[in-house]
């Protein structure tokens, strides 16, 4: 199996790597008169079908549809079975890599006739061969094949699904940008605040496009889901105490060290994701290696019992233990409502046609069904689903002001200075040790420290006030998994919103607003303070819901609140709506723009969710809005998604050991210390590989002014280079990609510079423009400080030109000569990645 899948790499580094001189033979002229196709067919039926049995282990077409969990589970342990006896995995494996051989050899074919592959088609033959090397490690592991499953299905779905547009068989158009964001996020293995930076760029990113064009609804659910899930991930693991701004390989050793076993379980689960998603086999293996060794004498990590726990105690750090009560008393008045119904009877018409016994029999289900637990589950999925103008999560409360500060953990900027105590010595840059206190005393002893940029306050503060306005469903059809997530959506605000007003320098007051409808727009509740949002929770969770549905009363009716809001409020700086819905009903566009304007120059975001069922006439009404420069999102998820999250399927691997393991030192074994130091190395060895020149290094002390011929012995300029790249090089670098363009005068006229030959208009101008674009718009929106804005740039910029075809000889060629419309996008990216002010 393994000599089968070397063979195939070799045919893919092959076609990556032509030996062929490209001359005429009578077999390429072969090869055109029987008209080899210049598109090569990839097929992907049997590598589909893999891929379900590792998700599911049978056909994701005959997947239960069952209301009852156990009923479902039943189900499907009857169709694993089934399946293998139709079709043993072995064969489905064997006809997978006979597949994938197949697709390469007309590949091959193609090259071999027209001398090269159409864009793309290398890359996507790639990560199906990783999608199949991946598989072999779940099949030759069958104790792992849980948590193989779980690292391996959503970015393999993206793999089989390229993002492309849905504008007819054979028409469609592949969309660049989006995967490049998640393949630069995958390949980040140290930092989870980069990570999260760049998957909410290719979150915006899908958002974007999915309401400019049709997307090819496959590849975007594949895309939609893998981000969703990977940033609620991150939640769970800032909540548990990893840090989203330092090295998760000293966070490891700090736990470690302290005996921190909950942390360091936490971080040695982000490791591993990210090493496996990052292709470091050998990574992945002593993370795994470390896990199951933290975890030895307790169940499989996988287990239901194992996963619910973890589950649980992220609900409990995030949204805290008492909001869990608050829910169970909420959920308590509903059924008590709903038993004075049954017992009485329908009191009116009305009621008699909405509640009937199977109606009453689903409220009934839906409130006793592991109503808290399903409640909880999709609450702490929301913020990685949805985009509702800001932080949907309490641990992402707080506001994103960046400054800098010296920490002695690595960072990605490392700076020289002078030691102020002897705790110090232990980062010293030591030329001769015979003159350590020599130096030490006349201030000459430097010690490496790293510039960390976190949240700090400033001395002045501007207060800007915003008013949120959530309009919810609450129709019939809304009942199950989609009520469970509306509701979900608005217990989230709800706990944000606490966590900001304990908050004493917040920069401004935030007002929530929401209301409930159905054939009618129900009574609007106002919170503003801490005691609102406990009441609102009983409110939302007690209240019997059901009817038809009225969207565009609802919409008027939001932007109507908006409107007595800003007039009451002077000091309102921005608003935002969430209309949340599943139904189809007519909207007047002429109507809703009147009620916009009625608002004024108020900045309004809009944020339209559509749950369960898609709403066209929403989603054309979002696409013409942003054509008109407005701030409105088009967001959906589908019912099978909607019930993965609700019951904990979504969640991943368990970030937390059972509570027997307590937080004690003892459970760190002579074994695992002893991994952890395999991981140690490991990680150092990464950092030595990404080490810069020797000329950056003596620039980097030119800078301090320090010689390091003089001042240091090879064994010490050694240790400072393997320890990080210096901030010159990368400065020095991203000159060198995006030089500096001369400023424009206000008028639009460009500021005099030297005589520059006339302006060059290559074939690939617009892709290098459009990728500038993005990358401004990426680094300034999700940017952290400057060297990572550096850092993001350059390597955004470099996979956004390849996933173009854009050759790195035409990119130079046009940044030499560049015309005026490159011009303004460097000074774009100049100005979004802070250069100059690092």
């Amino acid at each position: 199996m393994i000599d089968s899948l070397r063979q195939l790499g070799e045919g893919l580094d092959h076609l990556a790597h032509p030996t062929d001189d490209g001359r005429f033979s009578w077999s390429r002229l072969a090869g055109r008169v029987f008209r080899t196709p210049r598109q090569p067919k990839i097929e992907t039926e049997v590598l589909t079908r893999l891929l379900d049995r590792i998700e599911y282990g049978y056909s994701a077409s005959l997947r239960p549809t069952y209301r009852d969990r156990a009923q479902r589970r039943a189900e499907a342990e009857v169709l694993r079975a089934q399946a293998e006896n139709i079709e043993p995995l072995i064969e489905v494996y064997d006809g997978a890599m006979k597949e994938l051989a197949r697709n390469i050899a007309r590949a091959a074919r193609t090259s071999f006739v027209y001398g090269r592959l159409p864009d793309g088609h290398l890359d996507r033959l790639w990560r199906l061969y990783q999608v199949v090397w991946r598989a072999s490690d779940w099949m030759n592991q069958p104790g792992r094949r849980p948590l193989l499953g779980e690292l391996i299905v959503p970015d393999a779905r993206c793999a089989l699904s390229p993002l492309t547009t849905a504008i007819g068989r054979g028409g469609e158009r592949p969309i660049h940008g989006i995967d490049a964001l998640i393949a630069a996020a995958n390949a980040e293995t140290r930092s989870l605040g980069r990570q999260r930076r760049l998957l909410e760029a290719a979150r915006q990113q899908l958002f974007d496009a999915a309401a400019a064009i049709f997307i090819d609804p496959v590849a975007e659910r594949a895309r939609r889901i893998l981000l969703a899930r990977r940033i609620a991930r991150l939640d769970r693991l800032q909540a548990a105490g990893v840090a989203p701004d330092v090295d998760l390989g000293f966070q490891v050793r700090e736990a470690a060290a302290r005996g921190e076993t909950q942390r360091l379980c936490a971080a040695l689960s982000a490791l591993e994701e990210s090493a496996f998603v990052a292709g470091d086999v050998d990574l992945q293996r002593l993370t795994s290696l470390a896990s199951a060794e933290l975890w030895r004498g307790d169940a499989n990590r996988l287990d239901g019992p194992v996963r619910a726990g973890s589950l649980r105690a992220s609900e409990d750090e995030i949204f805290g233990a008492p909001l869990r009560a608050s829910i169970e008393r909420g959920y308590a008045a509903a059924a008590e409502k709903l038993a004075e119904v049954r017992a009485k009877g329908p009191a009116t018409s009305d009621e008699r046609l909405t509640f009937t016994p199977n109606f009453l029999d689903e409220w009934e289900h839906f409130l006793t069904s592991h109503p808290t637990e399903e409640l909880l589950a999709a609450a702490l999925a929301a913020d990685g689903c949805f985009h509702v103008g800001g932080a949907a999560s309490p641990v992402r409360a707080g506001r994103e002001v960046l400054h800098p500060e010296l920490v002695p953990f690595p960072q990605p900027e490392m700076v020289l200075e002078p030691i102020s105590e002897v705790n110090d010595l232990a980062n010293a840059v030591i030329g001769d040790p015979r003159s350590v206190l020599l130096d030490l005393a006349a201030g000459r002893l430097l010690a490496r420290r790293y510039v960390r940029y976190r949240p700090q306050r400033s001395g002045e503060r501007r207060l800007y006030n915003e008013v949120r306005v959530y309009v919810l469903d609450g129709s019939s059809s809304m009942l199950g998994p989609r009520a469970r997530m509306r509701d979900a959506l608005l217990l989230a605000e709800l706990s944000t919103l606490s966590a900001r007003l304990q908050d004493a320098q917040r920069d401004g007051n935030r007002v929530l607003y929401y209301r409930y409808f159905n054939d009618t727009v129900g009574e609007t509740r106002r919170v503003a303070d801490a005691d609102d949002a406990a009441r609102a929770v009983g409110e939302i969770l007690g209240s019997l819901r059901y009817g038809g549905t009225d969207i565009q009363g609802a919409l008027l009716a939001s932007f109507e609140q908006i409107r007595l809001a800003a007039a009451d409020d002077p000091d309102l700086a921005r608003a935002q709506v969430v209309l949340v819905t599943d139904g189809e009903a007519g909207i007047d566009e002429e109507a809703i723009r009147r009620a916009r304007e009625d608002v004024g120059g108020l900045p309004v975001g809009v944020s339209i969710i559509a749950l369960g069922a898609q709403n066209p006439e929403l989603r054309n009404l979002a696409a013409r809005q942003r054509t008109r420069g407005e701030r409105v999102f088009y967001q959906f998820v589908d019912d099978e998604e909607l019930r993965n999250i609700v019951e904990g399927e979504t969640a991943g691997v368990p970030i937390h050991l059972p509570a027997t393991k307590g937080a004690g030192g003892h459970a760190l074994t002579d074994e695992l210390r002893s991994v952890l130091r395999e991981i140690d190395r490991h990680l150092r060895r990464i950092d030595a590989e990404q080490v810069g020149s020797g000329a950056d290094i003596a620039a980097a002390f030119r800078e301090v002014g320090l010689s390091p011929e003089k001042g240091m012995d090879r064994p010490a300029r050694a240790r400072i280079a393997a320890v990080e790249n210096d901030r010159i090089s990368l400065r020095a670098a991203f000159v060198r990609v995006f030089p500096p363009m001369p400023p424009a005068e206000p008028n639009g006229a460009v500021a005099a510079a030297p005589p520059a030959p006339p302006p060059s208009d290559g074939p690939h101008l617009a892709d290098v423009v459009t990728a500038l674009t993005t990358v401004a718009e990426i680094v300034e929106t999700y940017g952290a400080g400057g060297v990572e804005r550096q850092a993001d740039a350059i390597e955004l910029l470099e996979r956004l030109l390849a996933e173009a075809a854009v050759p790195p000889w035409e990119y130079a060629e046009l940044v030499r000569r560049p015309p005026e419309a490159l011009k303004s996008a460097l000074r774009a990216v100049h100005a979004a990645a802070r250069f100059g002010r690092a």
